[in-house]
């Protein structure tokens, strides 16, 4: 899930846990538009979030992204068996 408020985006979602091999973080991309992988020039931020060890849940807020900026966002996860990517959430306009 994202949402956009003044000049940032937040996003939040669950992970997977207690599962060996599981990374304790994940890494969440912004792109400009809706392709990734997102190369470098369509890149708005790309920021890491810690899962919380009971529920899974995470949850990050970007830096200030400027004014009426359009993002898509997409989590990934890392893990033994392979990684996590979500789907991607979006438009959501800082």
């Amino acid at each position: 899930q994202a949402t956009g408020a003044g000049h940032t985006v937040s996003a939040s979602g669950t992970a997977a846990y207690w599962t060996t091999g599981d990374d304790n973080f994940i890494t969440i991309v912004f792109c400009a538009i809706n392709s990734f992988p997102c190369t470098a020039g369509n890149t708005k931020g790309a920021f890491t979030a810690s899962v919380n060890a009971t529920t899974g849940a995470w949850t990050v807020t970007t830096t200030n992204l400027g004014n009426n900026q359009v993002v898509y966002g997409r989590a990934t996860q890392s893990r033994t068996a392979g990684s996590l990517t979500s789907s991607v959430a979006g438009p959501v306009t800082a």
